[in-house]
């Protein structure tokens, strides 16, 4: 059982650098079917209601389906572990270098650091990435065919498929922090994410959101 964990969720001000492009029914299978399709109209309503708050305007509806989903899963404190105890979800705030790594046509958005002696690797399609200063991608670090592996893992998991990767994972995660290839300056950051592959010291997950803390 996972310890509890604070619960903190950015507002609407907060820096989001990522949210996942999947729908709620994906990252919530634990929750009944009328409860996904309520946070799937809360989403909506919540988009277009917005749009009507006075200087609100060209918030992404990506940020209103993040809010929502850490709202429920606030009401759902055994569902949610930490880095260090992960649940079917895990939820932090941290130091963690972030990038976008390349090799030929494989890329992979990446946010990594150690969290309470943990390796932690959040990893995901660089499609969620709201933040337009990460245009630039590193052409560095890992090859082709694990970023390839890495990525297809994580778009997994965003289909809802339950395939888990393999011990190389910790090997990558490894690399990742390594000198040189993500960028060297930490971001404080605030993160939701789905538990993709535990072994000994190391937690790769995928993001449902990760927010730069004020």
């Amino acid at each position: 059982m996972p310890r509890s964990v604070r619960r903190t969720r950015p507002g609407l001000s907060a820096r989001y650098t990522y949210v996942s492009p999947s729908r709620p029914g994906i990252l919530l299978p634990r929750a009944p079917a009328p409860h996904r399709r309520f946070l799937e109209a809360r989403i909506r309503m919540a988009a277009v209601g917005i749009a009507h708050v006075a200087g609100s305007n060209g918030i992404p509806a990506d940020v209103h389906k993040a809010s929502v989903i850490s709202g429920y899963l606030d009401g759902r404190p055994q569902w949610v572990g930490t880095v260090a105890e992960p649940g079917l979800y895990v939820r932090g705030a941290a130091q963690l270098r972030q990038g976008v790594l390349r090799d030929y046509v494989a890329e992979l958005a990446v946010f990594a650091g150690v969290v309470d002696g943990v390796k932690l690797a959040l990893i995901g399609s660089p499609d969620g990435l709201l933040d337009a200063t990460w245009e630039a991608r590193t052409e560095r670090g890992l090859d082709y065919y694990l970023l390839q592996s890495m990525r297809q893992d994580a778009d997994n998991a965003r289909a809802g498929c339950e395939e888990r990767p393999g011990p190389s994972y910790a090997a990558a995660v490894d690399s990742m922090l390594e000198p040189g290839v993500l960028p060297p300056n930490p971001v404080r950051t605030e993160f939701l994410a789905k538990p993709l592959f535990q072994g000994d010291g190391v937690l790769v997950a995928t993001p449902i959101f990760v927010a730069r803390s004020r």
